[in-house]
């Protein structure tokens, strides 16, 4: 929620900047559309989580991806300098991991084309079945 406070104070502050309204609707709604979520594949009985991300454009040393507190991180930076101008370029992706990802099991892959394909072992968390009905007992005096 804090999160969400903080983006919707840089949207209002780049629409200031730029003197126009950025896309109506809800802050919220607006960066859940653009939101990377994981698809759910399995193999051999195996769930697994599975992000990709368009990294092409960037070198394989310069692509880092780390986790830290329930968050991917996927980092890729580039540079180049001449006598006459100076490029940056950079690519983050910071997305929720889902609760029941084993974390240890975590492995990815960077294609020729500059997929960077993340796949880590799932097991969905059990979801507590409630009763539907419930029989109350009557006491007899």
């Amino acid at each position: 929620d804090s999160d969400m406070r903080i983006l919707e104070r840089q949207l209002n502050g780049l629409q200031r900047h730029w003197g126009r309204q950025l896309p109506a609707g809800d802050v919220h709604s607006l960066f859940q559309s653009y939101a990377v979520q994981p698809t759910i594949v399995e193999e051999s009985g195996q769930k697994k989580l599975n992000w990709s991300f368009d990294v092409s454009g960037f070198s394989p040393e310069n692509v880092s991806i780390r986790t830290q507190n329930g968050k991917l991180e996927v980092v890729a930076k580039h540079s180049e300098k001449s006598e006459h101008h100076q490029q940056f370029k950079e690519f983050t992706r910071i997305v929720g991991i889902r609760e029941g990802a084993q974390l240890e099991g975590m492995a990815s892959k960077l294609n020729e084309k500059g997929m960077l394909t993340i796949e880590v072992p799932y097991s969905p968390p059990a979801i507590e079945q409630k009763p539907t009905e419930t029989v109350i007992p009557i006491q007899h005096e």
